[in-house]
Parts: C-alpha cells; sequence; structure tokens
C-alpha cells in the first residue's frame, strides 16, 4: 500500500496497478493517485465516466478506535453536498421523533397528501454497520424514491458498530418495524435498504420468522452484503481493481469483524444467504452494477429467493458500481425512479409524485 488518507468515510488505502499507457489521462492534482481503472466505458453517463476516471478503493484496516469520529465525518463530508440537494428538491418536510426508543427521522416527500390506509416506507441507511446518519447526509439515497412514490418515511438511526455490534442495529430496526407495523399494518409497509441497510433488511425477515411476526408488503435492496463467513463471491475477485469504492480486505474485511463482535459469522441473522426463507419473503427487487463489488452477492441472494418462488428481481446497471444511486449521476435518476415503480405497483400507494 503506497499510501493512507482519510476518504469518503473510512481509510483510503489504494494500491499501484499496472495501467494501460491508453487509459484514463491524469490531471496534476491527481497525478499520484493510482487507477484502479484501465478502461472507462463510453456506454455510461459523461459523469458516471468522470466519477470512475478519479474514484480509489476505500478502507483498510483502523487499528485506532479513536478514528471512528474522524472516519465518520469524512464520510459525512463525501455525502452532504448531494445529499443537501435531494433534500431541497424531494423533502417537504422531516422530524426527528423516537420509535421505540430508536432514533428516527420522519420525512414527509413534495406532493404527498394523506389518507387513512396510506403506505409507508422504512428506510435502512448503508454505511457498512458502522457509519452513517440518514437524514443528516444520506437523503440521496431514499428521498426521490420516497418522493416519487408519494409515501412518507421513516429513517432509522439505528445504533453503529463498533460502539454497539451486532445485534444493536438489528434490534433497533426490528423494534421500529414492530411499531410501524402496530400503527399501519404490515401490508402498508415497505422496505427500502442500500449496502448494509439492504443486509439488515434481509435479516429483518429472518428476525420476523423467528419472532412469528408478519412481513412487510415489499422491498428494494441496493447491494446488500449477504455473506460475511469469508470472500466466496464471484465478483470479488472478478471485479478486484475495478470496482469503485469497494476492495474486499480494505472494505469488507474490518467492518464485518466490528459489526460481528463475538458472534458468528454464519448466524444467518449475519449472513442471510444462509437463512431458511422458506416461511415466506415479500417482492423483493434488488439493483447491482456491473462494476460493484457485491453483484454476485446479489446474484447469489437473489437464486435463493427465487428457489423458494418468491416475486423476485434484479437489475444490473451498466458500469454501475456499489450504491452508484448515492451520486449525482443521471444513472441513479432512473434507478430511483425504477425502484418507486416497483414499490409503487406492490404497495399500490394512492398518492404518486410526479417529481
Amino acid at each position: 500500500m503506497d499510501n493512507a488518507k482519510v476518504g469518503t468515510g473510512s481509510i483510503i488505502q489504494t494500491q499501484n496497478l499496472n495501467i494501460p499507457q491508453n487509459s484514463v489521462q491524469e490531471t496534476n492534482e491527481l497525478s499520484n493517485v493510482p487507477r484502479p481503472f484501465p478502461y472507462i466505458p463510453n456506454t455510461i453517463s459523461h459523469e458516471a465516466q468522470e466519477i470512475l476516471k478519479t474514484a480509489v478503493p476505500v478502507g483498510g484496516p483502523i487499528e485506532d478506535e479513536s478514528l471512528w469520529p474522524i472516519i465518520r465525518q469524512g464520510y459525512r463530508d463525501a455525502t452532504i453536498k448531494f445529499s443537501n440537494i435531494c433534500k431541497k428538491k424531494y423533502v417537504e418536510t422531516s422530524k426527528e421523533i423516537k420509535i421505540a426508543g430508536v432514533n428516527v427521522v420522519e420525512v414527509t416527500p413534495k406532493g404527498y397528501q394523506s389518507s387513512e390506509d396510506e403506505s409507508v416506507m422504512m428506510y435502512l441507511h448503508g454505511g457498512g454497520f458502522c457509519l452513517g446518519k440518514p437524514y443528516e447526509h444520506l437523503c440521496q439515497n431514499f428521498t426521490p424514491i420516497s418522493a416519487k412514490t408519494g409515501m412518507k418515511a421513516y429513517a432509522v438511526d439505528y445504533r453503529l458498530a463498533p460502539e454497539h455490534p451486532f445485534p444493536s442495529g438489528l434490534n433497533d430496526c426490528f423494534a421500529v418495524y414492530k411499531k410501524l407495523m402496530e400503527k399501519h399494518g404490515p401490508d402498508k409497509i415497505c422496505f427500502l435498504g442500500d449496502s448494509a441497510g439492504a443486509t439488515l433488511a434481509l435479516s429483518l425477515i429472518l428476525k420476523c420468522h423467528e419472532e412469528g411476526v408478519p412481513l412487510p408488503k415489499s422491498m428494494c435492496l441496493y447491494s446488500p452484503l449477504v455473506d460475511s463467513t469469508g470472500k466466496k463471491s464471484d465478483s470479488f475477485y472478478t471485479l478486484d481493481g475495478r470496482s469503485p469504492e469497494i476492495k474486499y480486505e480494505l472494505s469488507i474485511t474490518p467492518i464485518v469483524s466490528r459489526y460481528i463482535g463475538n458472534d458468528n459469522k454464519a448466524n444467518p441473522l449475519i449472513s442471510p444467504i444462509l437463512g431458511d426463507f422458506s416461511k415466506g419473503c415479500p417482492p423483493t427487487h434488488f439493483v447491482t452494477g456491473t462494476r460493484d463489488a457485491l453483484l454476485s452477492e446479489v446474484a447469489r441472494m437473489t437464486r435463493k429467493l427465487k428457489s423458494y418462488g418468491f416475486d423476485v428481481s434484479m437489475d444490473v446497471e451498466e458500469g454501475m458500481w456499489h450504491n452508484f444511486h448515492q451520486s449525482d449521476i443521471p444513472e441513479a435518476e432512473v434507478s430511483t425512479t425504477s425502484s418507486a415503480n416497483f414499490l409503487n405497483k406492490h404497495m399500490r400507494a394512492k398518492t404518486q409524485s410526479r417529481l
């Protein structure tokens, strides 16, 4: 490793890679930063191409636990600009509340109209189980979909590792879901999750099975990590050095160890690919991309749920990376619209914004 610095929520560590002479031309400012991409596809938007040109993997061993506030601040700084744009564009009002003792932000989208049998969205944010404040700097991940479905969103600010390892965050999400279910009923609730939040959503389904709790009506999940038992999925190898932000040893190994604590990696509530979903799963829409290191994780989970005969779909977006909808690119707009259409279809929300 040739350098380390605080970046988009983690310690950035880059590797020297052999880049062809005809690859991305360096700018003076970034000439000393190794590129993980010897090929930038022209089949994606100009904005997406520019991101690939400057992307570097994030992550790395964190031996000093006092760094976590700095790491979290780095993630906030890297994501807050687009978050604020989406907050202004899509949000009518927001309110910090507590549900079952858990911090939650209730977000009302522009164009919202209340009704007695309205559907609501429960949003579970990403950040490797260790990072993220959903409304403070991750509005781009859920407010476009909330507005495009006309659904009020409840963004769960669950407890984070390493201060609160498994099952703290999962228990927070489960407690919130049960309270929302008491008010709205399970058929009026959908889950939206990305990355670690998508993993938590799948774990919640298994938790519901264990506790005899009814399932939500539908789920839309962006790039969950479904197997924490090791580096098994194909794309961890085929996309090594090709996936922006994610490199297994740097990005996944450190956070998994912090999240799991003393628990078993093979616990299905940690690795949902190992769970028994035979008791049911709501209609589920997965989203990933051809440059997402977790592409095969999503493919494996899709195959597993389809093996039970469940209604499952999977969008694989050309040239897109892990949580690409977090970036201000045209592909994010298309994807959030597609995800909203899926949820509208299954939730039959009466009010649909045209934003």
